[in-house]
């Protein structure tokens, strides 16, 4: 399975990638039961723990800002007042959502392919 997935990273055009997909499905398709059912545990257990990393990895990035912001912020109350006042908006705080969405949009369409 990592041997196809470092093949399709390495495929540049859309109808290389889409040639690679009915490949793969048709290798699918001529498994045994068996098999079959094997390969869908393990792509599933592979998608779930790609998710968990990057889930992970945001997690990680956003501690990293919010320890960033907050030792700025504390450097700014006992240093001196700046120059220039920056009246630029904030932006909002990340919304897990969006990210809880992908994740369950991607284990869809990978059960769909298979």
């Amino acid at each position: 399975m990592q041997a196809d997935f470092k093949r399709f990273k390495g495929l540049k055009t859309a109808e290389e990638k889409e040639a690679f997909k009915k490949e793969m499905q048709d290798k699918y398709h001529k498994l045994p039961e068996a098999q079959k059912e094997a390969y869908k545990k393990a792509s599933e257990a592979g998608l779930k723990a790609t998710v968990s990393a990057c889930n992970d990895y945001i997690e990680r990035a956003e501690e990293a800002i919010l320890r960033n912001k907050r030792k700025h912020s504390v450097n700014h109350v006992f240093s001196s007042p700046p120059s220039i006042i920056n009246f630029t908006s904030k932006k909002p705080s990340y919304d897990d959502t969006r990210r809880s969405s992908r994740n369950n949009e991607l284990l869809q369409r990978a059960q769909s392919d298979l």
